[in-house]
């Protein structure tokens, strides 16, 4: 048998081990368990009573454990059916003081080149004293002091309008987009004390700012699925972290929140107890 004999048949060799390795790995695929994400909500005007667990995300690499505190960078992309929205968590880099998307990660470079923008000098045709455009020691300047400003050089794409806009196919007005561009959330394992699942389960929650709920029938039953939002918001961690700086130094003891609206947006009033407790008549307002 010639050389080129040789290479042939162990090449035709490989292919059906190839072959037998691609079959056994379908046949056994599917057979992973994924641990369930127990979920606790703030919830509209409601008491929630949780101990937070871990430590702050800003030296979770001190130990960086799974309990620990994680923030997350999350963006809502569209998708290309318009009908709804995916949830992408950009990595980010510490720039300046701030969290900031990695500028070198694919979702990021997309992002600031669709919207990149120039800068445009004020002009006499832009003088409008209703936008505060005007004319002022011979230059044209807005209300900050500006003599131009800055603007999108891709607007006239659909690359542009899709992330601008960043909405579903609806005509409903009430409904408001989520932001392509990443927000930061907060990962916070907590221990509920609203009811006993973490103390029988041994197990933590992670809190959520709130966790919606659509319910359809399947075979002719009721089956309700949940839409936890991913952590809570920075600006909700914010305020716990300057809590328990001013008053506790740590946050090893209870808290509880209420969550409603206070004009166009939501806040919340934080309670401090060292006891189990769910009910706002017996901790102390702060």
């Amino acid at each position: 048998m010639s050389e080129v004999d040789n290479v042939f048949d162990e090449a035709f060799g490989k292919q059906d081990e190839m072959a037998e390795e691609a079959k056994e790995a379908k046949e056994n695929s599917g057979g992973w368990e994924y641990e369930q994400i127990k979920y606790v909500g703030l919830q509209a005007n409601q008491y929630i009573c949780f101990r937070p667990i871990g430590i702050p995300y800003e030296v979770r690499e001190k130990f960086n454990r799974p309990s620990d505190t994680k923030l997350i960078l999350q963006g809502r992309v569209l998708k290309d059916d318009e009908k709804g929205h995916i949830k992408v968590n950009f990595p980010y880099i510490e720039s300046k003081g701030k969290y900031i998307p990695d500028p070198d990660w694919l979702f990021t470079k997309l992002y600031n080149a669709v919207k990149e923008s120039k800068w445009v000098s004020y002009e006499e045709s832009d003088i409008d004293e209703a936008k505060d455009i005007v004319e002022k020691d011979g230059k044209i300047v807005n209300k900050k002091g500006f003599t131009g400003r800055y603007v999108p050089i891709n607007s006239h794409t659909k690359s542009y309008d899709r992330i601008e806009k960043n909405a579903i196919a609806t005509t409903n007005p009430k409904i408001i987009p989520p932001k392509f561009y990443p927000r930061k959330r907060v990962l916070l394992q907590v221990i509920s004390r609203m009811d006993k699942w973490c103390e029988e389960n041994k197990h933590a929650m992670v809190l959520s700012t709130k966790i919606g709920e659509n319910e359809k029938m399947v075979d002719g039953k009721k089956k309700i699925n949940y839409y936890p939002d991913t952590g809570v918001a920075i600006s909700f961690y914010t305020k716990l972290c300057n809590h328990f700086r001013t008053y506790r130094k740590d946050w090893d003891a209870d808290f509880t929140v209420k969550r409603y609206e206070s004009g166009d947006r939501w806040t919340e009033d934080i309670y401090d107890s060292a006891i189990k407790t769910r009910t706002p008549e017996t901790v102390s307002p702060l």
